[in-house]
Parts: structure tokens; C-alpha cells; sequence
């Protein structure tokens, strides 16, 4: 077991070990009364950035912003040793605000040991606190001007209660595998249930996709609050097919449509999905250059259907490209001054025919 005594600047010293159950977010649970801060500078600890940091009081909403004393404590997350189980270090200390001249302020620590105390306050009534020691680390010294004397808070963190969090399956055939993903982890079951075990917290699940069916909801957030949590998914049979067809595009161009939030793209002249009956959305995307009709919408399916998409270009002719219509004018003027040249000619001969003997050069 091997404890940093210090951030990897040399500025801050470690004075707090969490062991026991105490990965950084399980500590940062029980810093009851400390609120999430902004107002922290990076700091490394054997080359990792701290998991969180937190101050008491809230300063984050006074202006100039984070203004004033506080506690300010880093906390790293360290895994886990045969020693001290799933364990995490923390550097805390307190600090005032410096202006000159206001509101030009920077932060000044002035001392390790009162935030050490406030730290052990804070656990001390814990109902997550096994105990609460002392700990020496060979770094006593000053740090930033100010003495700290090598003896770390050593707390103890129990394991949070936990409650069942039960998803019930309806829909699928009897002994067809199913699993849903919870915080990291994945069950599986050919029965209806699959049950975890959650403390208290906010939990994004996931269901896996099954061949054949789709799943209601695929995916969504829980809340655990000391009480069990259940929640249904209903799977549904892929019974229908739904076809988009599209024309006016150029041959080779890229279409896309999404349908209930899942995207098919192609260079073809039809994309498919397959679906349950009821009530679905999609959205036909746009390649550059074109518009579609229709760009979107609801289909109430019941049945094999197919949407026809029709594209047509936005681009406008440019003032420098001559149109259709020019080409006819242009074309019917010339054919009209030969006629009128060769009028003129004609006039012209029957003049020298009648006793002229000039010659007209042309």
C-alpha cells in the first residue's frame, strides 16, 4: 500500500483517506453540506486529475464569482487495495479571498489542519461512518506558507444500502433470453424479471435489441429513493414492413430516412424498415442540393406500407447561364437579320437592272 503524500506540484498536501466501501462517488454522497464547486484550479495526483471537488459555503453564485472563504476539498478515486479495500485520498484546505483592488481577487489558502477538522465534523455524524482516526504521512512541512503536521483523517465508509430494482418483461414468448444493462451491468433471464440491487441515485438502463421484436421502452432513467423500483418493458413482434420510395433524385445520390429514431441510409431506390403495429414517426433526410415531400411525419401502420418520396432541387439557374428561352430569341433574331440582308440585296440588283452601271461593293 503506497498513499502520495502530496499533489504532484508539491502545493497541496494528502491529509484524508477514505477506506472501506469509499469510491469517490460514494464519498462524495455523504459530504453532506458541501455543495459542487467550479472554482477549483487542475490539480494532478500521480498523474490523474482529481474525480470531484466540493466547498462549503456555496460561493458559486457570489460576484465577483466564488468570492469569499470557504473549505475547499480535491478528492481522488483509488480503487482498490487488499489493505484498505475500495479507498480514495483527498487534499482540503481552507482559503480566503485576496483584492488588489477589488474586484481583482485570487484565492489564498491559510490553513491545512481547520479543514482537516471540518472535514471530520462533516463524517463524524455520518450514518455512513464506520470511524474516524488518525493516519501518519511522512509530509509534514509548510505548504503554500502555512504548516501541515503529517497526520491524515483516516474514515472509515460503509457500504450504502441498497434496493431492489426490478424490469418485468411482457410480450416475449415463453423462455426467450432477454437482458437489460444498470449502472455497468448486464442481466440476462429467460424468465420475466431481472432484478439489481441500487443505492440510492439516478440509473440510465438499456435493453438489448431482440431479432424480431422491439422493445418499449428500449432505454430510459430510473430514481432510486430509498424504496424498490419497478419497471415494465413491453417487446412487441416486428409484424409489418415499411418502405420508402423515393424519385427525382440524380443516380448514386445518398438518401437517409429515420424512422422511431433509428436511421437507414442508401443510394437505392427503396429503404425498409420492419415494425409493429401502431403508431411511428420518421423524418426523410435531405442530400445537398434537394428538398423531399414529404420531409417528415406520423404513420399509423396496420399493415405492409410503402411512402413514396418525391425530391426536387433547390439549386436556381445562375444569372450567367444562359436559359432555354434565350437560345430560341437569340436563334429566331439571327434567322431575321439574314432575311433582312438578303432583302437588301435583291433591291439592290433590281436597281443595278434598270440602268445603273455602278457596282456596289458588299
Amino acid at each position: 500500500m503506497t498513499i502520495p503524500p502530496q499533489t504532484d506540484d508539491g502545493l497541496d498536501p494528502v491529509n484524508l483517506i477514505f477506506t472501506g466501501y469509499a469510491p469517490a462517488w460514494w464519498v462524495l454522497q455523504n459530504f453532506n453540506g458541501w455543495n459542487p464547486t467550479p472554482c477549483s484550479e487542475p490539480k494532478t495526483l500521480s498523474g490523474k486529475t482529481y474525480d470531484f471537488t466540493l466547498e462549503t459555503p456555496d460561493t458559486g453564485g457570489q460576484i465577483p464569482p466564488c468570492y469569499g472563504p470557504r473549505f475547499h476539498i480535491r478528492v481522488w478515486d483509488t480503487g482498490l487495495d487488499p489493505v484498505l479495500g475500495q479507498w480514495s485520498i483527498g487534499a482540503a484546505h481552507h482559503e480566503t479571498s485576496v483584492c488588489n483592488p477589488f474586484p481583482f481577487c485570487k484565492h489564498v489558502i491559510d490553513g491545512w489542519e481547520i479543514a482537516e477538522r471540518e472535514v471530520r465534523s462533516t463524517f463524524a455524524q455520518n450514518s455512513a461512518t464506520v470511524s474516524v482516526s488518525s493516519y501518519t504521512l511522512p509530509n509534514s512541512g509548510l505548504y503554500q506558507n502555512y504548516y501541515n503536521d503529517g497526520n491524515a483523517t483516516l474514515i472509515q465508509v460503509s457500504r450504502p444500502s441498497t434496493y431492489p430494482v426490478r424490469l418485468t418483461e411482457t410480450g416475449l414468448r415463453p423462455g426467450t433470453s432477454w437482458s437489460v444493462t444498470l449502472n455497468h451491468t448486464t442481466l440476462s433471464s429467460t424468465s420475466e424479471s431481472v432484478l439489481f440491487s441500487e443505492p440510492n441515485g439516478t440509473y440510465a438502463f438499456t435493453v438489448a435489441p431482440i431479432n424480431g421484436y422491439t422493445s418499449i421502452p428500449a432505454s430510459a432513467i430510473l430514481q432510486v429513493s430509498g424504496n424498490p423500483v419497478s419497471q415494465l418493458v413491453g417487446f412487441a413482434p416486428l409484424e409489418y414492413s415499411v418502405s420508402f420510395s423515393k424519385s427525382g433524385l440524380a443516380p448514386g445520390t445518398t438518401w437517409s430516412v429515420i424512422l422511431d429514431g433509428i436511421s437507414q441510409e442508401s443510394t437505392e431506390k427503396s429503404i425498409t424498415f420492419e415494425v409493429s403495429k401502431g403508431t411511428h414517426l420518421f423524418t426523410v433526410q435531405n442530400p445537398p442540393g434537394y428538398k423531399s415531400n414529404p420531409s417528415g411525419g406520423s404513420l399509423v401502420v396496420n399493415s405492409n406500407t410503402t411512402v413514396r418520396v418525391s425530391y426536387e432541387t433547390t439549386i436556381q439557374p445562375t444569372s450567367s447561364q444562359p436559359s432555354a428561352s434565350f437560345f430560341i430569341y437569340a436563334t429566331i433574331a439571327a434567322w431575321a437579320a439574314v432575311g433582312l440582308a438578303a432583302i437588301i440585296t435583291v433591291a439592290r440588283r433590281r436597281k443595278l437592272g434598270s440602268g445603273d452601271d455602278r457596282t456596289i461593293s458588299e
